[in-house]
């Protein structure tokens, strides 16, 4: 990774303190580079100071190298070597104090290492006696944090016969957060077993513990998730939260090169004429094991992209995340949707309404070794991604009520144990769920579901599948499921809706991974006036309904016309929300309805990509159009 070498011929020592010559060295080193970043900076009121290893390693390779071999003692000599420079600049004439507890922290450790540098990123479930004292970086989300404590580091004490004055330190690796005290003077010659403790002299430090959990993703099938405790000490107390996480996995990340985010710019450079053509070659690649159901792709690749968060001048902050609610027979694939929604989201926690409690759900108090501590549930830790819940429906009404909060919120409140907080679930919720017996159009979603209108109305989308009878549609299915048996690569040559020669080829999970990513960076679409009017009048035409549904009508419904909306924006590379992604918003929102009429697209179960869809969605705009103006007309002529 780096070279040793500190000067020509020579070969620093193994240990620091056998060779005397590296060592001035090295603190000469410490003071140059401690200097340069000292006096670039423009605000000095931290004590940490960040140190980059990879920009290090290109100025100094001999430091850099024994950072990451003897990190305890290099740290040190950096820390004494921050003093100094500090004192330098002050006597230089710069503004400012010498702040004597100061910490290096370091930063960018090297990804792509060699075999004989593996150790510095082991899993937190490798991590093992053979790494002790040893520099790491470790990933993971962040599950529990305690009480943050003043912890007395050092104490300083004196013989009274010889007047020699020593020191004893906390040992954090053990956890040792009540110094013993000593029972003689530490000199060979004195022995004396009458010391005091100068207490004026002491160190404290602010101390606090947090558990850090391995990324599920980053898991096998069937494995359980490792964790450790980790020990923040001085400006690193109360830093974090539950559901924080530290140093994405890079496994995980999305890359986004320069190539990539081209190829996405020419493939609608070039779709200028058929825009939706395009639109549904990149639908089609959801779930493409999945025939049909193309209403329902649409819908959960508008919920992965998630709309615009916007806050008002009062600080009212308004969501823009897509919480969506899937009810259907068994057998429709509502699971392998909410499976494959999960690969596709950078961030999931997939968990079950059955098998988990209130407190599973948002945040549990828990207590160990004397002290109240915060656990962080599956809610908290999709924060930022997806919280993918199935049998949405075997939730207890008490459980229910804990996630109204955390969908339009956001944030959950916590009052346990003494513990009043609050934290962050800025989390898009997909629900999966079977209807009570036999789904019956007749009947309203709360009865069909059993579930409240007040968390019915928190989803923007509720899409209803049902198991169709069909000759037709019968055989079209079974065709589609036989041939992926007879050892026919037909998911990944062909469209599994054999539409348009656009949707050919089905796009890989990672390319919709970097593509959702691209449009979330880059496009934060402003609403024109033209689609201000249209979700505007669709909304009070929804409210006028003689069979209006209570439960999806709410003003909750047009934001959630505001952000499909924008999430159509992006997935079309749009800065602008135009007329035309109003419209599909309508048709989404029209299509999870039972008493849809004239504006619906069909059945969702059995959608599946148009030949021609810009000309298809140039009469489903058009019908849009008519039924808005009929109804404005009949409300002015009341």
């Amino acid at each position: 990774m780096y070279t040793c070498a500190v000067r020509e011929n020579e070969e620093p020592a193994d240990c620091v303190d056998e060779n005397p010559h590296f060592l001035s060295y090295l603190i000469t080193c410490c003071r140059q580079e401690v200097t340069s970043l000292l006096s670039s900076r423009e605000d000095d009121a931290h004590h940490s100071f960040p140190l980059s290893l990879l920009n290090l390693g290109n100025s100094h390779c001999g430091l850099a190298e024994l950072l990451v071999r003897e990190p305890l003692t290099t740290l040190q000599i950096f820390r004494e070597a921050i003093i100094e420079a500090q004192q330098a600049l002050v006597d230089q004439g710069l503004d400012g104090t010498v702040k004597y507890s100061v910490h290096p922290r370091l930063l960018s450790l090297p990804q792509h290492l060699d075999a004989e540098h593996s150790w510095l990123h082991p899993p937190i479930g490798r991590v093992r006696s053979a790494h002790a004292g040893r520099l790491l970086t470790v990933a993971g989300k962040v599950i529990r944090t305690g009480p943050v404590q003043i912890l007395e580091a050092r104490q300083i004490y004196e013989c009274t016969r010889c007047r020699h004055r020593f020191s004893v330190e906390a040992d954090l690796a053990q956890r040792q957060v009540v110094l013993p005290v000593p029972k003689s003077c530490p000199l060979p010659d004195c022995k004396s077993t009458t010391v005091h403790q100068i207490a004026e002299e002491s160190e404290h430090t602010d101390y606090q513990e947090i558990r850090v959990q391995e990324q599920a993703q980053s898991l096998s099938m069937g494995a359980l998730p490792q964790s450790m405790t980790v020990i923040l000490t001085d400006d690193l107390a109360d830093s974090c939260r539950p559901g924080d996480d530290l140093e994405n996995q890079r496994s995980d990340a999305i890359e986004l090169t320069a190539s990539t985010t081209r190829s996405f710019s020419d493939l609608w450079k070039a779709s200028t004429d058929k825009p939706l053509a395009t639109r549904n070659q990149i639908v089609s690649s959801v779930c493409p094991q999945l025939y049909g159901l193309f209403t329902v792709k649409l819908a959960l690749l508008l919920m992965l992209i998630g709309g615009l968060e916007r806050v008002d001048e009062n600080g009212t902050r308004i969501r823009g995340q897509v919480h969506m609610l899937l009810v259907g027979d068994p057998g429709i694939g509502k699971s392998q949707l909410m499976k494959y929604a999960a690969k596709l989201s950078q961030r999931s926690v997939v968990t079950t309404g059955k098998g988990s409690s209130a407190a599973g759900l948002t945040v549990a108090a828990v207590k160990e070794g004397g002290q109240w501590a915060l656990e962080a549930g599956a809610l908290v830790l999709a924060d930022g991604g997806l919280c993918c819940i199935d049998e949405f429906d075997g939730m207890r009404e008490a459980q229910r009520a804990t996630v109204h909060e955390a969908m339009e919120q956001q944030s959950v409140s916590v009052a346990k144990a003494g513990l009043v907080t609050s934290l962050s679930t800025k989390a898009t919720v997909l629900g999966v769920t079977n209807p009570k017996g036999s789904y019956n159009p007749r009947d309203s979603l709360e009865v069909n579901t059993g579930l409240s209108g007040p968390l019915l109305s928190r989803f923007d989308l509720v899409m209803v599948l049902r198991d169709a009878q069909g000759a037709d549609w019968d055989a079209t299915v079974s065709e589609h499921i036989l041939s992926g048996h007879q050892g026919h690569d037909t998911l990944h040559h062909q469209s599994p809706d054999k539409c348009s020669d656009t949707c050919s080829k089905v796009w890989t999970v990672e390319r919709l991974r970097q593509y959702i990513c691209w449009v979330k960076e880059a496009f934060q679409p402003d609403m024109s006036r033209e689609a201000e009017h249209i979700l505007l009048a669709y909304w009070q035409m929804a409210r006028g309904r003689d069979d209006r549904q209570a439960a999806r009508s709410t003003v909750r419904m047009l934001e959630s016309l505001v952000r499909l909306s924008q999430a159509h924006a992006r997935l079309m590379a749009r800065h602008i929300v135009s007329r035309q992604d109003a419209a599909v918003a309508i048709m989404l929102v029209e299509a999870c309805s039972d008493t849809s009429g004239s504006l619906s697209s069909g059945d969702v179960l059995q959608s599946r990509c148009p030949a021609d869809p810009d000309t298809e969605h140039m009469k489903v705009e058009a019908r849009i159009t008519t039924t808005l103006s009929a109804w404005q007309g009949t409300l002015n002529n009341y």
